[in-house]
């Protein structure tokens, strides 16, 4: 199956350079993700910190704790071992490969649940349309192929949505970036399931050549 997410870039709006660093003084979620890291794309590195930031913070929101482990480069010995039931990757990209051209994300869900996700950044910077909403742009897009790998589905709220303005990267701008109650208890129970996983099931294997592929991408400018 594969479902597109549409960009539609057609309103500008003003806000402050970067992503927001927001601290809405949440409780310390119980459950953690690991998400590894591999920065093909050279994204600089106080832009994927501040995205990354900016998506913890969201997911922080649904109760899902997020630890980001870099593994761009060999030599952290965590990056060589066997994923563990609670750890996913995911992968930036210059241009994604195998995609239709505008393509931003895509994840590979198989039955036992997906553990493979990539995002692409130059569409990315593209669709994000001036320099300073492209950590944003990062960001929703990173969150939202991370809970494709966690079983969300596209919905008509929130950052599951299947189309986006350019005005909704912007926090002020009324467009929900959290996941609705039910999506966050989605997301929880899912992380539930996989951290009580037993240990012999602890290294996920690849994706089957049945799973559900979730593509994002973005549509034509007019």
């Amino acid at each position: 199956m594969n479902r597109s997410l549409r960009l539609l870039i057609l309103v500008a709006v003003s806000v402050p350079a970067g992503c927001l660093r927001l601290d809405a003084r949440m409780r310390p979620p119980e459950m953690e993700l690991t998400i590894r890291v591999i920065n093909v794309a050279q994204v600089p590195t106080a832009t994927l910190a501040a995205a990354e930031n900016d998506a913890s913070y969201i997911f922080r929101g649904a109760g899902v704790g997020i630890s980001w482990l870099d593994c761009t480069h060999a030599g952290n010995p965590r990056c060589a071992l066997p994923f563990q039931p609670a750890e996913l990757s995911l992968r930036i990209l210059a241009q994604m490969t195998g995609q239709r051209p505008d393509a931003v994300g895509a994840a590979y869900v198989a039955p036992e649940g997906g553990v493979y996700a990539t995002i692409a950044y130059q569409p990315i910077k593209e669709m994000a349309a001036r320099p300073d909403l492209v950590c944003q742009a990062l960001s929703r897009v990173m969150v939202h192929e991370i809970a494709h790998l966690l079983g969300a589905s596209h919905s008509f709220e929130g950052n599951m949505r299947a189309g986006w303005w350019v005005s909704d990267l912007a926090y002020a701008r009324g467009f929900s970036v959290t996941f609705s109650a039910s999506q966050a208890a989605a997301l929880r129970q899912e992380l539930k399931r996989r951290l009580e996983a037993s240990q012999h099931a602890a290294s996920h294997p690849d994706p089957s050549p049945g799973a559900t592929e979730f593509s994002s991408s973005i549509a034509g400018r007019p």
